[in-house]
């Protein structure tokens, strides 16, 4: 197995486990912890003030269906916890428990609160994509946080319902979404 890293902030990084030719689920090992799962994302974290390599991980695990994935896009530090947002297909196995899509045929967006380690029980917050058959979702595409919060930005297209306040009731064209943590 290997890992496809997407993004690192804040001593944080998200990717992917990929395996081209493995016969079981495969494994990436990450200091103490490890992520197992074909496609699987993975948040890790990496030493600091001298310490060389990883230092923990979680997995977000899709269903091995053929059809659910899961893409992180981002990670930072909110509030002192790790945070990341990134796009899924089907249904995904969260630390908070089960997630799945909304979105036929297409694509929805999460954001992932985990506890200050990576370790501790963690909130997982699911943003819905869209209406019915296809219609309407969510790109989320960026994240900041401080000390005290932070805030995703992304786009919605079509029909979003209330993730938003004022509702996304969208038209067929793309609005900005600013989300508060």
């Amino acid at each position: 197995a290997s890992v496809a890293p997407h993004a690192m902030a804040d001593g944080l990084v998200v990717g992917n486990v990929t395996c081209t030719a493995c016969a079981s689920a495969p494994t990436a090992t990450f200091g103490p912890a490890s992520v197992t799962g074909a496609g699987a994302a993975f948040v890790a974290t990496v030493g600091g003030a001298g310490a060389p390599g990883w230092t923990g991980a979680v997995g977000l695990v899709p269903r091995a269906d053929g059809v659910s994935s899961i893409t992180p896009l981002a990670v930072a530090t909110v509030a002192g916890a790790p945070v990341a947002i990134g796009s899924f297909r089907g249904t995904v196995d969260f630390p908070g428990g089960q997630v799945t899509g909304r979105v036929s045929g297409g694509t929805d967006a999460f954001v992932a609160r985990f506890g200050p380690s990576l370790g501790a029980p963690s909130v997982t917050a699911y943003v819905p994509g869209g209406g019915g058959a296809g219609m309407g979702g969510v790109l989320l595409t960026a994240i900041a946080g401080d000390a005290v919060g932070g805030v995703v930005v992304g786009s919605a297209h079509g029909r979003v319902g209330t993730i938003a306040t004022p509702p996304v009731d969208g038209d067929n064209s793309e609005d900005p979404l600013i989300l508060p943590l």
